[in-house]
């Protein structure tokens, strides 16, 4: 997979939704996410009015969007548009995050990361922000996604699809 529409996959919407798009992805493995920050982002508003910062808090977010980006990916084909029958994913955990550069309007960033391990529902991801190939925060933080809920939603969306000879295969 190449450009994502990360819009298929995550039911977020502006302001909180983080990414443009997902740029590389192996679904289930690792994925780079990508924004491109403009002067006026509601992320801004306020912080700080004399220089506009993204906070690192919306960093993380921005990581965790992406990670489940890659986790939901492996479902990709069944879950073709978002929806109200799509599951949530939860930020967890946050561990061993650092920020070394700030993120201002006008910059162009990306959000990497990589499944380090799965436990049951949740998923330990390493991350990493970076732009200009400068790193901007690195961390590992755990997500987790309802597993029967996206079940079901799998479930529900197969029995809404057209078997193949209503679609006129033979």
């Amino acid at each position: 997979m190449d450009i994502l529409d990360v819009r298929k996959l995550l039911p977020h919407e502006p302001p909180i939704l983080m990414l443009d798009r997902v740029v590389e992805i192996e679904p289930g493995v690792s994925g780079i996410g990508q924004r491109s920050f403009k002067e006026g982002d509601a992320c801004f508003a306020g912080h700080f009015p004399w220089r506009p910062l993204l906070p690192g808090v919306l960093m993380i977010e921005a990581l965790a969007q992406t990670a489940l980006v890659v986790l939901m990916a492996e479902h990709a084909a069944e879950l073709q548009s978002a929806g109200p029958d799509l599951p949530l994913g939860y930020l967890a955990r946050v561990q061993e995050m650092s920020f070394q550069r700030p993120i201002e309007p006008g910059q162009d960033v990306s959000f990497e990361v990589r499944v380090e391990k799965r436990l049951g529902q949740f998923t330990v991801v390493e991350g990493r922000v970076t732009r200009g190939g400068e790193l901007c925060a690195k961390g590992k933080l755990a997500v987790a996604i309802d597993r029967k809920q996206l079940e079901e939603a799998l479930a529900r969306r197969r029995e809404k699809r057209p078997s193949g000879s209503e679609r006129g295969e033979r």
